[in-house]
């Protein structure tokens, strides 16, 4: 397995597992088996305080569940290994039967979560076995255990317990025996179904599922155990219900690829509801975890082609319904207290290319209000067929927020990232908010007043992927990645992102320049008269998008005074080639100073200074002028 950076796409470092193909089986279609070696189940951060030490250690675990059907392997070992480096630390034998194996979110047994501290934590029921028997049902005593390792992993026998202290010592071999923080006796539970959920330190809920099939009612129940501490195992609550009605004959499966039979209870605590779910005839019944009373259903039956599957979240009191993932379906919002369709995404195909005249869907994540799903099938034909996307959904009204070709290979989220396998190309994808990058110039940085400035600069992504290219809105965003990652067409009328453009005045004043948008180059230009002489700073601010973070850029340039004067040299030889008779009487240069410049007023505080060089410019060019119209007339 690879390490790769979320951020960068850079790979830290490579782990070899390679080993012999063993537990070699025939499943009915073909021979699968696992290779030996040290296959990743799933992640870990935990959280250690004490008053001597702080902090979150990430690893990784390998179980030892591998292989097509069969899943061989020892699942009663467990390696664990450094996230940070993938090094091996320290191995845990004994795993439970019930806790061992599979992916985290997808159990071999018991129920699993992950604690407050990110403690890997398994819960079951269990009774007393009968030695004489063992496959007949357990009997009291019955005990309420949890496995969890971080006790495993703290325990070590003979060699002193570290208090204070969190050392997963390298190469050590710890015993799984000693990892159960939890093992109470319990109400007698004969029948009692299995855990459907926990909350840790508040309760844990079970029961059964019963069973109607409209002339038989075997009733279920659900019950809720304390996990407060001090008050573990107590019986908080316990009610009974009749299940749905199903119109499917007890006879009739599913088969291998069918849908199956009646499936819940479902439980949902934070919303007081529970829920079943009919994959063959597509409808929902929801039920009052308070009373076990049944609160709505039937809905109506959604599209055929879940038959195959009617995979479920649950988001923010939405029941969010997708259907199997491998065919077409739609993605249904329901209000998990009544029932009611709150929205419906449809996912129209492209041409004709895919045979369910719907996309499938698959829920990959959800996070921030967005619900982000790919589309795939169970055996894909080459080529692929077109049109399959990476979907973000707004979950609060079923709107498209963005789409992106891609093949669904499943995916994650983490710090705002979604990360994926796109078969369409075979390349690991990252989607998010990629950093900008703002630039402003100006080609003349000094200039006259009365003239104006063309300030220019460039907005671009700065994303690793590609760092330098423009950045393009939100609206033109689906093709412009689609033409920069996966060589489709360019866009031809793409529009680049607002920059806010601003000068803070030799005064101190902030002028508001206006507002300009880059083009598909990612340049943008707006001209301006700044009001008075002297330097300002400018400033170009991209303000962000959902593509984009912000970014800003600032420069500098001066304004200077325009030249002052009511004469200019161009008037005076108009002045000199008029003819003077004699009834015209001797010009004077009174109207003009007869001093010299050196000896002009000196300027006040009103007036700048410059102004008064001009003037007495202009006052030496008005004498000089006037004095060669004397002497000629003098000849």
């Amino acid at each position: 397995w690879w390490c790769i950076d979320l951020y960068t796409g850079e790979t830290l470092y490579y782990h070899n597992t390679t080993g012999p193909v063993t537990g070699l089986t025939y499943s009915g279609f073909d021979y699968s088996g696992g290779i030996s070696g040290e296959a990743l189940a799933f992640g870990q951060i935990y959280n250690y305080e004490s008053p001597n030490q702080h902090g979150g250690f990430p690893y990784l675990w390998s179980t030892g569940a591998m292989g097509g059907y069969a899943g061989t392997g020892d699942t009663n070992t467990w390696l664990l290994f450094d996230a940070v480096t993938g090094n091996y630390i320290c191995e845990l034998i004994n795993v439970p039967s019930w806790a061992g194996g599979g992916s985290m979110f997808g159990p071999a047994g018991g129920t699993n979560v992950y604690g407050k501290d990110g403690s890997i934590l398994y819960y079951n029921i269990v009774g007393t076995s009968d030695p004489e028997n063992p496959y007949a049902p357990a009997t009291a005593p019955f005990y309420l255990q949890c496995w969890n390792t971080s006790r495993a992993l703290w325990m070590r026998p003979f060699n002193g317990n570290t208090y204070w202290m969190w050392r997963t010592y390298l190469n050590y071999t710890f015993d799984g025996n000693n990892g159960f923080s939890l093992n109470v006796t319990i109400p007698d539970m004969t029948g009692a179904g299995s855990v459907r959920a926990v909350r840790e330190g508040q309760y844990v809920i079970g029961g059964t599922s019963g069973k109607n099939n409209g002339t038989y009612i075997e009733k279920g129940q659900l019950w809720a155990l304390s996990l407060e501490p001090g008050n573990e195992g107590a019986l908080l609550w316990n009610i009974s219900y009749t299940p749905p009605e199903t119109e499917i004959p007890d006879l009739v499966t599913g088969g291998i690829f069918g849908g199956g039979v009646m499936s819940g209870p479902n439980v949902d605590p934070e919303d007081g509801v529970f829920f079943f779910k009919q994959p063959m005839t597509r409808e929902f019944w929801g039920y009052s975890l308070e009373t076990g009373e049944k609160i709505w259903g039937p809905t109506e039956s959604e599209n055929n082609w879940n038959y195959y599957g009617m995979n479920t979240n649950i988001y923010n009191g939405l029941l969010l319904s997708c259907g199997s993932g491998m065919s077409g379906s739609e993605l249904i919002a329901y209000d998990i207290k009544t029932g009611e369709v709150e929205w419906t995404y449809t996912p129209s195909q492209e041409g004709f290319e895919s045979p369910y005249g719907l996309y499938p869907l698959s829920i990959t994540a959800i996070s921030d209000d967005k619900i982000y799903t790919t589309s795939t099938e169970h055996s894909p034909t080459q080529p692929l067929w077109r049109g399959s996307y990476l979907r973000c959904v707004n979950a609060t009204n079923g709107d498209e927020i963005f789409k992106l070709s891609f093949w669904g290979g499943g995916g994650g989220m983490a710090d705002g990232y979604y990360v994926g396998l796109n078969f369409y190309d075979n390349q690991i994808y990252c989607v998010g908010k990629g950093p900008s990058e703002t630039t402003v110039k100006l080609n003349n940085d000094v200039v006259t007043q009365g003239s104006a400035v063309l300030i220019t600069g460039t907005v671009n992504d700065q994303s690793p992927g590609k760092p330098g290219i423009p950045a393009i809105s939100d609206a033109d965003q689906q093709a412009w990645m689609e033409y920069i990652y996966e060589q489709q067409e360019k866009p031809i009328d793409a529009t680049g992102v607002p920059v806010h453009v601003t000068a803070i005045d030799p005064n101190g004043n902030t002028q508001d320049i206006g507002v300009a948008t880059s083009d598909i180059g990612g340049s943008y230009g707006i001209s301006w008269n700044p009001p008075v002489p002297g330097t300002y700073q400018v400033t170009a601010t991209f303000e962000g998008t959902a593509s984009y973070g912000s970014s800003y850029a600032t420069t500098y340039f001066t304004v200077t005074d325009a030249p002052q004067g009511s004469v200019t040299p161009t008037q005076e030889p108009e002045q000199q080639t008029q003819t003077p008779t004699s009834s015209e009487p001797a010009p004077t240069t009174s109207s003009v100073p007869l001093s010299s410049p050196s000896t002009a007023p000196p300027p006040t505080s009103e007036m700048p200074t410059s102004t008064y060089i001009a003037i007495g410019i202009a006052a030496v060019i008005v004498i000089v002028a006037a004095a060669a119209l004397v002497l000629r007339r003098r000849k």
